[in-house]
Parts: structure tokens; C-alpha cells; sequence
């Protein structure tokens, strides 16, 4: 019984290290995105294309 316990926390951590890996590698590719795209920012806001990726992060 303790084994499986160990068995689902140990699933359960990997999983969040995962996804806050993750979350950081699309925080990285966003800055960097943002960084490159920054001449053509005024086009992108007015078309509304940001608005849900800000609020998503």
C-alpha cells in the first residue's frame, strides 16, 4: 500500500517539474518572440492577435 502511495506522489512531482519546465521554455520563446517581433508590436494590438497569449501567461 505505501508503494503505490510513493508511486502517485512521485507521478504527481514529476508532472509538476514538467509543467514548470514548460511553463519557463514558453516564458523563454515569448520574451524572445516579443524581442523579435517588437517593430511590428502596433500592427499586432490593433489586429487584437495579443491580447489572449498575455492573458494566458
Amino acid at each position: 500500500m505505501q508503494k503505490m502511495i510513493i508511486r502517485i506522489c512521485g507521478a504527481i512531482t514529476i508532472i509538476s517539474i514538467i509543467s514548470i519546465i514548460r511553463k519557463r521554455i514558453i516564458k523563454c520563446i515569448y520574451k524572445i518572440s516579443y524581442a523579435a517581433l517588437h517593430p511590428f508590436w502596433p500592427v499586432y494590438e490593433q489586429r487584437g492577435f495579443l491580447k489572449r497569449p498575455l492573458g494566458h501567461l
